[in-house]
């Protein structure tokens, strides 16, 4: 990967980081951790995909590709849950009131 490649990715990420208002105090060394490890996955997916493109075609790459991201995905959302992966985080609540409620309370107009 060139050096301009690089830049622009660093630029990229430091434009949705800009984007979504990251603060540092809230910052979670897994979760930086886990974005890293998904950028590298994606990147390394993308130059493997390009090179087996080359040699089979891209049709038949791209239909593996798919198949083997789906068996994942598959495995992950079912196997995880009933495996107990997701047992120490809890539901999120509900909201007391809903955002157009909110809303027009906000703006006085007291439609509801």
């Amino acid at each position: 990967m060139s050096s301009v490649r690089m830049f622009c990715v660093a630029a990229a990420v430091f434009g949705l980081a800009l984007v979504l208002s990251v603060s540092f105090e809230s910052l979670d060394a897994i979760g930086i951790s886990l974005s890293v490890l998904g950028m590298l996955a994606v990147t390394v997916l993308i130059f493997a995909v390009a090179k087996v493109s080359k040699a089979v075609g891209p049709v038949p790459a791209n239909f593996y590709m798919t198949l083997w991201s789906a068996a994942y995905l598959l495995f992950i959302a079912v196997i995880g849950p009933l495996g107990g992966w997701t047992d120490h985080r809890a539901s999120p609540t509900f909201a007391k009131q809903s955002f157009h409620s909110w809303w027009a309370e906000q703006k006085g107009d007291g439609n509801e």
